[in-house]
């Protein structure tokens, strides 16, 4: 049982960062998913010691957005990428949404998504740096942890877009994987009896499903694009949550 929990651990890391990780795809790979908020807190404490690094806000806020982009392999960057040149592309059709998805060129459609997607990023956690002071900046945490523990949810309640890697990922993925991953996002958000920190995984989790609907809509299910994609989008609506609740209150 230990070891098995470790392998996944392992793989979890392999499949989300640059960090090598345990074996391939396997038939009980999505249960690795219940360990992906330890992944995010891995990267979560790296952005943490960066935010000490920079010279200003901006610069904070920059190296962040570099080091998480590097970490990742760019794979969600791709995902925007990817998604957002189907999904803008005004075509009505799935076939065609997916089609546009898997060509390898680049759009407009999708670069400028992108572009928006990451200078809002930086914009948030601009704020963030110039108005959270030390130890109290470890809130930085708490987004990626509560971004990649939404992604079992979203695969387990939609369905994958066609055959492939998706389809069985999302097949190995059981409730008790979901359960556990959610219990890591509240055990990590735990933080002075802050009730509102607590709500934060709900209100991640919540994002997850609409974005899964969206893409059900637009083509049946979801794909390793969207998923990238909502990685992305789900942190940064973590960083804004983190500014508004805490920053503001």
């Amino acid at each position: 049982m230990i070891r098995r929990s470790v392998k996944q651990l392992l793989f979890a890391f392999g499949f989300l960062t640059v960090i090598p990780g345990l074996g391939s795809v396997k038939a009980d790979a999505g249960a690795s998913s219940a360990f992906f908020p330890v992944v995010g807190a891995f990267l979560g404490c790296c952005i943490f010691g960066i935010s000490f690094v920079g010279i200003s806000p901006l610069s904070v806020a920059v190296f962040i957005v570099i080091f998480l982009i590097i970490a990742t392999r760019g794979i969600h960057a791709d995902g925007i990428l990817d998604t957002f040149d189907g999904f803008l592309s005004g075509r009505t059709k799935q076939e065609e949404i997916l089609s546009i998805m898997k060509d390898s060129r680049v759009g407009a459609l999708g670069f400028i998504s992108a572009f928006c997607i990451y200078v809002l990023k930086i914009t948030i956690l601009y704020e963030i740096a110039r108005y959270i002071p030390g130890a109290h900046r470890s809130l930085l945490i708490l987004p990626p942890v509560l971004s990649r523990g939404g992604v079992g949810l979203y695969c387990r309640i939609f369905p994958p877009a066609g055959k492939g890697m998706g389809s069985s990922f999302a097949s190995s993925i059981k409730t008790g994987h979901i359960l556990t991953s959610f219990l890591i996002m509240e055990l990590l958000s735990f933080r002075h009896f802050n009730v509102m920190i607590l709500l934060l995984p709900v209100l991640i989790l919540a994002f997850w499903v609409v974005w899964g609907i969206i893409c059900r809509k637009k083509i049946g299910g979801f794909t390793g694009d969207t998923i990238g994609a909502g990685i992305e989008m789900t942190e940064v609506a973590g960083f804004a949550l983190v500014f508004f609740l805490f920053v503001q209150a």
